[in-house]
């Protein structure tokens, strides 16, 4: 349960309503944090907005790579609510839970690409305070990486950062989709 009070649906603006709508046909219930965010209602409007450009179809990042990335700054930030949610996301996928699991020890995982490794070696840099990230680490990722693929891969990750931040400051639990295989960073 969160630290403050979830609005209830009846509460949330008209237009926010098919979004919450739409979670409950997709995930049988409102997410929490949408009724959380609801409170601000623009600003939620926002966040979506930049969430659901960054996980766009056409992407120059694959869909699978959006989501390890995003899982794995959840777990960084420990979240449950996101590693709970992106863990799901991933079995939809059909990534399996081994590739799941080996997140946390990413740069030895046979299961990994190098494209996915590199990747979540610059999640880690980038999800330190300060972030970790310098020239040489830029040069590298530009070996497997175009320059929108790197600039797209940053702000996925900090959007996925903004998100997680609020969800865990807030107290939002997991949602039980899935039991997360590994929560550990």
């Amino acid at each position: 349960m969160a630290y403050i009070s979830t609005p209830k649906f009846k509460q949330t603006r008209w237009y926010l309503k098919p979004i919450c709508l739409f979670q409950k046909i997709k995930y049988k219930r409102i997410l929490e944090p949408s009724l959380i965010w609801s409170i601000i209602p623009r600003s939620f409007l926002d966040f979506l907005s930049l969430h659901s450009r960054l996980n766009r179809k056409k992407s120059p990042l694959e869909k699978s790579l959006r989501a390890l990335v995003m899982l794995r700054v959840s777990q960084i930030e420990e979240c449950p609510f996101c590693i709970d949610i992106h863990s799901y996301f991933l079995l939809k996928q059909a990534q399996g839970v081994e590739k799941i699991k080996a997140l946390p020890h990413f740069n030895v995982s046979a299961l990994l690409s190098d494209r996915e490794k590199l990747a979540l070696a610059y999640t880690d840099k980038v999800c330190k305070t300060p972030p970790n990230v310098d020239q040489t680490f830029i040069d590298h990722l530009k070996q497997h990486f175009s320059e929108q693929e790197i600039v797209e891969l940053t702000a996925l990750i900090g959007a996925q950062l903004l998100s997680a931040k609020f969800n865990s400051s807030l107290g939002i639990s997991s949602a039980k989709f899935c039991s997360s295989p590994s929560s550990s960073t």
